[in-house]
């Protein structure tokens, strides 16, 4: 019988807030590892998309309007490493995002 998967992971994340200064925040994010094809199917062969549709699925309504609220400076390589990290699973990649 396989091990139950938590339904959901927490991490921190750092990055530069609106004012230019470093910041710290603790996320709470539905585990990676219950990502349902149906968001790689919907997304296939766009990398930018597949990202979008994975932190909407991911975070809950409060996460996703602080995310909605921080600089589009904010690089989300960082933010998705840190989700798969706590998730212990690598999402995997399109076609597309790994040529690039």
């Amino acid at each position: 019988m396989a091990a139950k998967i938590a339904p959901t992971v927490t991490f921190e994340f750092e990055f530069v807030n609106v004012d230019g200064e470093e910041d710290i925040r603790e996320l709470t994010m539905r585990s990676a590892r219950l990502i349902p094809n149906e968001v790689f199917r919907q997304s296939r062969g766009n990398s930018t998309e597949a990202t979008w549709l994975l932190l909407e699925w991911g975070m809950d309504a409060d996460t996703l309007a602080w995310w909605d609220s921080i600089p589009n400076s904010v690089n989300m390589d960082p933010l998705m490493a840190a989700w798969q990290k706590a998730s212990e699973v690598d999402i995997p990649k399109s076609e597309v995002s790994s040529e690039q």
